[in-house]
């Protein structure tokens, strides 16, 4: 029982033993986890306190003892650490607390060491920019410098130039001045000689009109002779009384052998010698009033004033070219409906075609003011206007295709006249009026003088994309471009013809037609040559 006890009180102990070492070992662990602060902050805290208390006192006591030199000082010590607790009851002013005082006294210490800070910081930043202040000024004056070279090199060229222009306009003038000399003693003489040219013609006329009135009298006096002759032979054959005509009648018959040998030599001498050919003049223009309304295939009918190139027609006829003439001198007839001048042809159901002034039905108008007329070219040659069919400008007749079958290699039928016949020039052609000026053949107006007194009767616009055939013409050196154009040439001329792409001289220039004119002369000048009208494409062959 003893023993029992006893081990039980040997194994209390025991437990107490291991219990006990393991509350050491936890306050050890818990002592071996604590930091320097853990251990001794509070020590480290009281240590501060004690120390800025220490601080505050000295620096009280400090500025008390020197209270009078730091006030006498104050723009230097006001910011002094020391200071700066007490400037309230250092300096402060009869209307503030020590308090305010001291607040506002370190912000200004405050803002006045952040602008000197500031001021510090940014001294890099400043002489940066000072040094590409500097180099802008002297890139700048550097660029002046050289402004002012080139200003002065171009004083000197304007300077030399003047004077050079200045000398050269010296040697020049009298020059100048001696080809208008030339040019007014030129003048002068093609005066005189067109004068005299003039003169001598007028005295070929009078003289031919002499011949005439010679010729014609003594024509008058063969008829009397020979109505003389017949009388007395007539008398001669009465008995007893007409003896004596006989002889008479043999005096007539020697005179009148007599003056008809001279005459008969007369009249071939002004045959041979003194006959005059002219140039046949223009055919008269056939056209329509310019109110003349025409059907179109899928718009509303226009007059045909308002016809545009490449329009299409009521019967699917396609408008090839657009032409305006001069009204003047022409008679208009009204037929169904139609303002048209006399000589345009139309289609008759018996007699075929025939002139406007011609047909049955057609009524002149005598009281037509219009100042111009108009007409169509179409690729068939001819188009309708209400019941009636009329032919184009060209006027294509039996007789017309007949010449061209023979006399135009490219002619196979009327569809083909407008591909290659039709002529035309480019639009930047300038022809020359009569004042000497030039202007674009597109800007040309009826009626306008032209060189060598060439009148416009009519202008022409013509499509271009269909026709076949663009040159260029090169006539010592002078360029025209077009299609089918005949150029007037003498033995002095020298003309270089050359095929041209249509592509490049219509649609890269903008170009979509030709232009003509129609002249009472049948040519005009165009780049200083002299080139023939419209009706000259067809005309030449037939």
């Amino acid at each position: 029982m003893c023993l029992k006890k006893a081990v039980l009180f040997s194994l209390q102990v025991l437990d107490m033993a291991l219990e006990s070492e393991s509350v050491f070992k936890k306050i050890n662990e818990l002592y071996n986890k604590k930091g320097f602060l853990d251990k001794y902050g509070a020590d480290i805290w009281i240590a501060l306190i004690i120390c800025l208390v220490f601080f505050c006192i000295t620096a009280y006591y400090y500025v008390l003892n020197n209270i009078v030199p730091i006030k006498s000082d104050w723009e230097n010590q006001k910011c002094s650490p020391s200071v700066l607790p007490f400037a309230g009851l250092i300096n402060k002013g009869p209307n503030e607390t020590a308090l305010e005082f001291t607040n506002k006294n370190f912000t200004g210490c405050i803002q006045t060491i952040l602008a000197n800070m500031t001021g510090t910081a940014f001294q890099p930043v400043y002489y940066i920019m000072k040094t590409l202040t500097n180099d802008f000024s002297n890139s700048l004056n550097s660029v002046n410098s050289i402004r002012s070279m080139f200003d002065r090199v171009r004083t000197t060229i304007k300077d030399f130039s003047s004077e050079t222009m200045g000398r050269t306009l010296n040697i020049t003038m009298p020059i100048v001045q001696m080809f208008i000399g030339i040019k007014s003693m030129g003048a002068k003489m093609t005066g005189v000689l067109t004068a005299s040219l003039f003169t001598v013609f007028g005295s070929y006329l009078t003289l031919k009109s002499v011949f005439l009135f010679i010729v014609e009298l003594l024509i008058i006096i063969l008829i009397a002779l020979s109505a003389m002759i017949v009388v007395f032979l007539i008398i001669s054959i009465i008995p007893i009384f007409g003896f004596w005509a006989i002889p008479v009648a043999a005096t007539n018959i020697a005179i009148m052998i007599a003056i008809l040998i001279p005459t008969v030599f007369i009249q071939i001498f002004m045959s041979n010698v003194l006959s005059l050919s002219t140039r046949s003049p223009p055919s008269v223009p056939s056209c329509f009033a310019g109110d003349t309304t025409i059907e179109m295939l899928h718009t509303t009918p226009k007059p045909i004033r308002a016809i545009e190139v490449g329009d299409i027609l009521k019967n699917g006829e396609f408008v090839t070219a657009v032409m305006q003439f001069s009204a003047r001198e022409q008679h208009v007839y009204n037929l169904a409906g139609a303002m048209v001048t006399g000589e345009h042809r139309v289609l008759h159901k018996t007699q075929g075609w025939i002139k406007v002034k011609q047909h049955p039905e057609s009524i002149l108008v005598k009281d037509f003011s219009e100042p111009f007329v108009y007409c169509l070219g179409t690729n068939t040659k001819s188009f309708t206007i209400g019941k009636h069919v009329y032919s184009d400008w060209d006027d294509i007749d039996e007789h017309v295709t007949e010449c061209l079958q023979e006399k135009c290699c490219n002619y196979r039928n009327t569809l083909q006249i407008h591909t290659y016949l039709d002529n035309g020039l480019s639009r930047g052609s300038l022809v020359e009026l009569n004042n000497g000026s030039h202007i674009p053949i597109e800007n040309i107006q009826v009626n306008d003088s032209l060189a060598n007194g060439d009148k416009v009767l009519g202008c022409i616009k013509i499509d271009a994309l269909d026709i076949i055939g663009f040159r260029e013409y090169n006539v010592n050196d002078s360029v025209i471009y077009g299609c089918n154009i005949s150029i007037c040439l003498d033995k002095t001329h020298d003309i270089k013809i050359k095929e041209v792409n249509k592509v490049d001289l219509l649609q890269k220039r903008g170009e979509k037609y030709l232009y003509q004119l129609l002249t009472n002369t049948g040519k005009f000048k165009v780049n200083g040559l002299t080139v023939r009208d419209y009706n000259y494409g067809i005309d030449q062959y037939l």
